[in-house]
């Protein structure tokens, strides 16, 4: 199937969604870096600026996923959840945070990337990832 029932949210520094390689598959999911500087944004699926990936990073996760040419699941549904403010920077707790997001409203079935890296281990890390495994999140 290509992925075509699958929802796959790109924790990440969001996604350009417009994209033509999303062919329309792409939309914004929940912003913790929004503009209004508070903590976390949902996005309304016409919103392409909230969660809009102005690193690049995330968008490129994205296309390896789900992109048309690339993509290892061509048909998914993407979801942009911007855990890395436009400077790069990302916290454990907005991590946390948008594991909970997606394991309390995202649509099933749902998969949880997030390409990044960390030092040391973390415990509320590690039980967010445990809980949505729980849940059901592949």
């Amino acid at each position: 199937t290509g992925g075509s029932d699958v929802h796959v949210y790109v924790l990440d520094s969001g996604i350009l969604t417009t994209h033509t390689e999303f062919e329309q598959r792409a939309s914004p999911f929940a912003d913790f870096w929004p503009d209004d500087g508070s903590e976390m944004k949902p996005c309304s699926f016409a919103d392409t600026n909230c969660a809009m990936d102005r690193h690049g990073h995330g968008t490129h996760s994205a296309a390896i996923i789900g992109g048309k040419t690339y993509g290892v699941a061509k048909k998914a549904s993407l979801h942009a959840v911007k855990i890395f403010s436009d400077k790069g920077e990302c916290v454990a707790s907005k991590l946390v945070a948008a594991i909970d997001w997606v394991e309390a409203f995202g649509t099933a079935p749902k998969v949880i990337s997030a390409s990044l890296g960390a030092r040391g281990v973390s415990q509320s890390i590690s039980t967010a990832i445990e809980d949505a495994v729980e849940s059901g999140i592949t």
